[in-house]
């Protein structure tokens, strides 16, 4: 069932530990619990299923089954939990109905991990419990995802939107190392990055994979300042960013489009050729200044046609 870390309590996990689950497996870390797992290269930590027989015994059943997304449930951070951390950990066959392998409330650093073959779901869909495989869309701004692998998963990675995101995190694998052959990717290759107002200082460097919004609106207010890298790829779905007076948005050779627009770095919503970019997909990029005003430019794809 469940390992709860309660107030006052650290659970410590060291280099080398396999930690395995079944389908009603999960650690939950209450508010004021703390977990600590701290790998190394040549160690990693490892939460996986009760069947991976890639690392220490499988337990199966008489009909063989083997190890397979969604195995088991998750490890859950909640809200007033600080100084977690995961550091060269290995989180793989988990997100049972779609859930996130690994969800942040509280302040968290998640450094030098992989996660692969993880079942999260789809974060524009309208079921509450569908989560990225590492959900951080709730997580406080303090919270750091750095230099971790993502592949074989349904989607990799959400973010508040209070959170800086550098471009050491990698979204494919060369899995068989043979450099003729595709790499391995997600399902949906894409950064799911949650809405509201951004007060502070945040910047966006990740390229390989788009910052991806839906339905809702993005605010610089006026003491914010967002910087997203040059080469990077915005894609919305019925969304709007607004810039406050005195806010700052830093998007100099940045693309922003429809989530359906397959030709800025893929097939985000991997439904093939199904759905085609059109304008009104997204509503645009407003200034609010005492003469508000969108702003249109040639690397402004699909967005609507403001009638004032």
């Amino acid at each position: 069932n469940t390992i709860y870390v309660e107030l006052g309590g650290t659970l410590s996990i060291e280099a080398g530990t396999v930690v395995k689950f079944n389908a009603e497996g999960k650690i939950l870390v209450e508010s004021g619990g703390v977990i600590v797992a701290t790998g190394t290269a040549a160690k990693p930590i490892y939460f996986t299923s009760y069947r991976d027989s890639s690392v220490g015994e499988a337990i199966t059943d008489a009909s063989g089954v083997t190890a397979a997304a969604g195995n088991w449930q998750g490890v859950f951070i909640s809200q007033g939990s600080t100084s977690n951390s995961f550091t060269h950990c290995i989180f793989t066959y988990g997100g049972i109905n779609m859930s996130a392998v690994l969800k942040i409330y509280g302040a968290t650093t998640v450094d030098t991990c992989i996660f692969h073959d993880n079942l999260g779901g789809h974060p524009y869909a309208t079921n509450a419990y569908d989560y990225a495989t590492l959900d951080a869309f709730e997580a406080p701004s303090g919270t750091v995802i750095r230099n971790n692998l993502f592949y074989r998963n349904a989607w990799p990675l959400a973010i508040s939107q209070t959170i800086s995101l550098d471009a050491s995190n990698t979204f494919s694998y060369d899995e068989d190392g043979d450099t003729t052959t595709p790499a391995v990717t997600n399902t949906q290759q894409g950064i799911y990055i949650f809405h509201g107002n951004i007060d502070g200082t945040v910047s966006w460097a990740e390229t390989e994979v788009p910052l991806c919004f839906f339905g809702n609106l993005l605010r610089v207010t006026g003491t914010g300042s967002l910087t997203i890298a040059s080469g990077a790829v915005v894609k919305n779905m019925s969304s709007e960013f607004q810039v406050e007076y005195n806010g700052v948005l830093n998007r100099t050779g940045v693309i922003f489009t429809s989530f359906r627009d397959d030709s800025c770095i893929g097939d985000t919503n991997a439904d093939g050729t199904v759905t085609s970019p059109a304008k009104g997909d997204w509503t645009g990029i407003e200034y609010l200044t005492e003469d508000s005003y969108y702003a249109t430019d040639a690397n402004i794809r699909y967005a609507d046609e403001p009638t004032d």
